[in-house]
């Protein structure tokens, strides 16, 4: 339910992403890039960061179709401590 919950969304068109490489995206250090190109700790910072702040990130992708990335995050009347 998107009920006091603001809904952010970045979509791509581009290769997409495996079953099993979406299950594995918020893994520290998890990535399909060849060694030396990347940490591997954008999404993962990035599911932390959303949980920090009450909210929820959901990847939806299917390969040769892109990636749909949705961030929830709760309308708050108080800031976050």
């Amino acid at each position: 339910m998107l009920e006091n919950k603001i809904s952010l969304e970045v979509i791509d068109t581009g290769s997409g992403m495996s079953e099993d490489t979406v299950k594995r995206a918020f893994e520290p250090f998890y990535t399909t890039h060849e060694v030396g190109s990347g940490t591997g700790l954008g999404l993962t910072v990035s599911r932390d960061v959303v949980k920090a702040h009450h909210g929820e990130i959901f990847i939806n992708s299917k390969l040769g179709e892109g990636t749909r990335i949705q961030i929830l995050l709760p309308i708050m009347k108080e800031p976050v401590k």
